[in-house]
């Protein structure tokens, strides 16, 4: 293996998680208490990825904004017929009577979805299958939604589970998300160092059945592998890797705007998906490297927000390197990159993930539990981030 250890794009962390625990929080049968706004800045400059202090901020800014971007983007590659016939198959599917309308009705552009369906939404068993595509109007927005739902009654307790193995439910997935959907295969974020494939998670189905194995009263239980669940996040390739001199640990990606899910068993093509966010927008270029903001003031910067919003009972934080929208190009370029869509350009930033302290059975004592993912510029003068919540 290289000597260098590189970091799953997945993640794109160029730093472990650090864990701050005042001495009140180390025993898990006390009560946490809640930190002081030092308390918690301390915590996050723990958690800050080393390379932020070498190279440091400006060089790592630097080449962030050399990351590569498939410039045949989704929005020139999509093509809804395609992938309207991959769902339903040829001459099939209902659009929706607003998938004609491009504007709305105060003659703005419509940044909506059109909506593809065959058969009845409803969920009685009489029904039948259904099927739906729904997509971006503009797909500069990167929006796309898949779902193929089975005849109730051809799910049954007998029903066999996926044999699919994870291997090829990764390349079936990945091959319907770049020949079909039309994702770049650069921007589909590699599998972990050392290994062939990413984690795949299985969807299971749990039956209650009476009759067998078990009483009215306590009736038998199985499950069935239902689908396997392929995810890929968006990954940005760098030039050349960031290495943190100290732990020679090298960050290769970062992550780019959008992820992309599929949902695959034993049948042909994919049963589900969800291309989410996967925004087509250049990159800010003109930003000033006199203008990123020091390790310490970003640590600052990032303490007293979430110390503001819940961060202090914080148990942990991860952090990664991505590019994240903002709203308005460069104020002082004339010719500043402009996104078709809202205007919006790519920026670097610092995106963490809030994980507090819960209560739950007093065995158990209290946990981490998921809050808040939050991006901040890493360049002074940015607008305002969105939030999301964690999913």
């Amino acid at each position: 293996m290289n000597k260098l250890r590189t970091i799953w794009a997945t993640f794109a962390l160029a730093a472990v998680s650090a864990v701050y625990v005042p001495a009140a929080l180390a025993a898990e049968t006390n009560p946490p208490r809640d930190m002081t706004l030092e308390e918690l800045v301390a915590m996050v400059k723990t958690s800050l990825p080393p390379i932020l202090t070498n190279p440091g901020p400006k060089e790592v800014v630097r080449r962030l904004l050399q990351a590569k971007m498939d410039p045949e983007s989704l929005q020139k590659k999509f093509n809804p017929t395609k992938v309207a016939t991959a769902v339903f198959g040829r001459g099939r599917g209902t659009p929706d009577a607003l998938c004609a309308q491009p504007l709305t009705a105060a003659l703005d552009r419509d940044e909506g979805e059109c909506t593809v369906t065959d058969g009845k939404t409803s969920e009685d068993p009489k029904q039948g299958a259904f099927s739906m595509l729904a997509f971006s109007k503009n797909m500069a927005l990167g929006n796309i939604t898949i779902l193929k739902r089975p005849d109730f009654s051809d799910i049954t307790p007998d029903t066999p589970s996926v044999k699919l193995t994870d291997a090829e439910a990764y390349e079936k997935a990945r091959k319907f998300a770049v020949d079909t959907i039309g994702l770049s295969p650069n921007e589909l974020a590699p599998p972990p160092p050392g290994t062939a494939i990413p984690p795949i998670n299985i969807l299971s189905l749990g039956f209650n059945i009476e009759g067998i194995g078990g009483t009215t009263a306590a009736p038998a239980k199985q499950q069935i592998d239902f689908m396997k669940v392929v995810l890929f996040p968006r990954a940005l390739a760098l030039p050349e890797p960031i290495v943190d001199p100290k732990s020679q640990l090298s960050l290769t990606h970062l992550l780019g705007p959008g992820q992309a899910v599929f949902f695959v068993n034993d049948l042909p093509g994919v049963q589900g998906a969800r291309v989410e966010n996967w925004a087509s927008m250049p990159i800010d270029t003109q930003l000033s490297l006199d203008l990123v903001k020091p390790a310490d003031d970003l640590a600052r910067e990032i303490a007293e927000d979430l110390y503001a919003r819940g961060g202090k009972r914080a148990a942990t934080l991860q952090m990664s390197f991505a590019l994240g929208p903002a709203s308005n190009p460069n104020p002082d370029d004339p010719n500043s990159p402009h996104c078709p869509a809202c205007g919006a350009v790519l920026r670097p930033v610092l995106r963490v993930a809030l994980y507090t302290f819960d209560a739950t059975e007093p065995p158990q004592g209290y946990v981490a539990a998921p809050g808040l993912v939050e991006d901040y510029q890493l360049v002074q003068g940015a607008p305002e981030r969105p939030t999301r919540l964690l999913r």
